[in-house]
């Protein structure tokens, strides 16, 4: 009865183990079907250029069959040659940086399926813009006359720049062969928005742009340089809530193999005349922070003047200038928008008692 129970143990034994093998092959059989059955992707088509930049374009398409990523390869139309890989991407479209601006460019795109690739679409062609101007700012402001000014662009020798009024209506345009360009005689406190743009023959440029007003009384700012950077005068400046009277710069820094390492908008320094600020909208300090008391009346220092420190101390006043405590630069379309990242603008005040004192005030 032993001898009987043991065979059919082993029995049982010999067929749960060919049973638990035969699970393993078929569940592996399983994880590999996907592989082994995957498809060749469909031809992509639909390819279409849904816009074109200076230096980037957005390229769209139609879903392909049996497609789970999509392959873009872009290169020049002059070249010879496609690059050996392109842009992976599991999206319907795709926005492609190049490295040219003004120059005709081809592009084409296929699907993949794990190791299947599928046939290229046909080509697209496209020609990107004009390089667009890095920015445009005043250079001075009087209450008659704004002169604007904008940075140089390789291979650039014109400029449109189109002048419109409060109301969005143009006014007039000039094309300009430098790099600054001055209205006259416009009147007190005038608004005006300004446009400009790279041209060559016929084309032109995205648009950049800036808002101006001419000053309302005899107030001036004007652009000086120093030998290694530039800084801005004013006659008067208020401390206002929105900041819009401070002037702002675009710059670009370079290492020693022209490589561009940073660049943006940033706030220069302002040496003013006079200086206004509200009560309750400011903070004066001396010692670097270490002693502060409130602005608790309106106040307005002039440059040969006189300041009360907070300790009590009246000093003579030989330079007042304005800057902003973060004025790391900033890549942005419009440089308004910069306002939002100054939170602590400052006064300093150098005193012929050689102890500067400060007023911080914020921005809303």
């Amino acid at each position: 009865m032993n001898m009987a129970n043991n065979r059919t143990s082993r029995m049982t034994l010999h067929i749960l183990f060919i049973a638990v093998i035969s699970t393993v092959c078929l569940c592996f059989a399983a994880m590999q079907a996907p592989a082994f059955a995957a498809k060749t992707p469909g031809k992509v088509s639909n390819v279409q250029i849904s816009s074109v930049g200076d230096y980037w374009f957005t390229v769209s398409w139609a879903p392909a069959k049996n497609t789970q990523t999509y392959e873009v390869q872009c290169k020049k139309a002059s070249a010879k040659k496609w690059p050996k890989s392109g842009l992976i991407t599991s999206d319907y479209d795709l926005d492609v940086s190049v490295n040219y601006a003004d120059t005709k460019y081809q592009v084409r795109i296929r699907g993949i399926n794990g190791k299947k690739r599928g046939s290229w679409s046909s080509v697209k062609s496209l020609r990107t813009l004009l390089p667009k101007p890095k920015a445009i700012w005043a250079k001075s402001i009087t209450n008659a006359s704004i002169e604007v000014q904008w940075m140089p662009i390789q291979g650039i020798k014109e400029f449109k720049l189109t002048r419109f009024d409060e109301g969005g209506d143009e006014i007039d345009h000039v094309i300009v062969k430098g790099t600054s360009y001055e209205y006259t005689d416009l009147g007190d406190a005038m608004y005006y928005h300004f446009e400009l743009q790279s041209k060559n023959g016929s084309k032109l440029s995205v648009p950049v742009f800036v808002d101006l007003n001419t000053f309302g009384d005899d107030n001036v700012l004007e652009q000086h340089d120093y030998p290694y950077a530039v800084y801005y005068t004013m006659k008067y400046f208020t401390a206002d809530v929105s900041f819009n009277a401070f002037p702002v710069l675009y710059d670009i820094y370079t290492d020693d193999d022209g490589e561009v390492e940073d660049e943006g908008f940033f706030y220069p320094g302002v040496e003013v005349d006079q200086f206004s600020i509200e009560k309750n909208r400011g903070i004066l300090s001396q010692d670097y922070g270490e002693m502060e008391t409130p602005v608790t009346s309106d106040l307005t220092l002039q440059k040969g003047g006189t300041v009360t420190a907070p300790d009590g101390s009246v000093l003579h006043i030989t330079k007042l200038r304005i800057t902003a405590a973060d004025s790391n630069l900033a890549k942005l379309d419009y440089y308004y928008e910069l306002r939002d990242k100054i939170k602590e603008p400052y006064l300093r005040i150098d005193t012929e008692e050689d102890r500067p004192i400060y007023i911080t005030w914020t921005c809303d």
